[in-house]
């Protein structure tokens, strides 16, 4: 805690003063960064990994077979199946092959959400706290647009900040906690 309190105040003071140069700052910087996107990335990877499973199997409970066609916006429906044969093309072995639900992304799942939100992800995705908020499911789901935003820079050379970082721990305790706690109880 010591450390990273003094750390935190020069690099403050070098904000400010760019001649300021504490030995070992660059260094710590960059190694707090690194730490900072692998957590993030870790707990991208599992809000994604529970996003798939969770949304195919609301969908298929509510719609039953029909549930991709039913279930998934058109527009995200042919661009999933355009992304999925595109990278089948690519393969050698039909063990990888992929399907169009394998090939989507937050912001796809965020157009699931809101064209079903009512009859199946309001009660579920809207964050706690924001129950009443105005501007609805928009506003409701504005929490994806932004894990977007962190996941695509976080995949693009891009230093996480420990804001972000805490978003997506919050995220993760939320969506990936709750989940493995209600198939606990279920099973």
């Amino acid at each position: 805690g010591e450390i990273k309190y003094w750390r935190t105040f020069q690099k403050t003071i070098q904000d400010t003063y760019k001649e300021f140069k504490p030995d070992g700052l660059d260094e710590y910087l960059k190694k707090e960064a690194r730490l900072f996107n692998d957590k993030a990335f870790g707990y991208i990877r599992d809000i994604e990994t529970e996003f798939k499973a969770d949304f195919k199997e609301r969908l298929e409970e509510f719609f039953g077979k029909k549930w991709f066609e039913k279930g998934v916006p058109p527009k995200i429906a042919e661009k999933a199946l355009v992304d999925a044969m595109s990278k089948n093309r690519e393969l050698e072995d039909d063990d990888e092959e992929v399907e169009p639900w394998d090939c989507l992304t937050i912001i796809a799942y965020r157009e699931i959400a809101l064209k079903n939100w009512q009859n199946i992800f309001e009660k579920e995705y809207t964050k706690p706290g924001e129950e009443k908020i105005s501007g609805g499911k928009e506003e409701k789901t504005k929490w994806m647009v932004k894990l977007e935003r962190i996941r695509n820079q976080n995949f693009h050379s891009y230093s996480v900040t420990e804001e972000e970082l805490s978003f997506l721990e919050e995220l993760h305790d939320w969506i990936v906690t709750k989940e493995l706690r209600n198939k606990f109880q279920k099973g």
